[in-house]
């Protein structure tokens, strides 16, 4: 790996418990504001995922929207 400038920009973390430190920061800031995927399995058409897709869609934008 080369290092550009002065500083060491890597994201790899290579000691475990900053890398779970890091992880645990991490991970509240991105499940802020989104909704939880359904669970199971499903079976259908095409046109009904994309059906269940743009649902789940419009549901997110409106709790992005509510809270923005």
């Amino acid at each position: 790996m080369r290092i550009v400038g002065t500083r060491d920009r890597s994201e790899l973390e290579f000691d475990s418990a900053r890398a779970l430190l890091r992880a645990l920061a991490w991970h509240p800031r991105d499940t802020t504001g989104t909704l939880p995927h359904p669970r199971g399995v499903f079976r259908g058409t095409q046109a009904y995922f994309d059906a269940m897709d743009a649902k789940r869609a419009l549901e997110q934008a409106r709790l992005i929207n509510t809270t923005a």
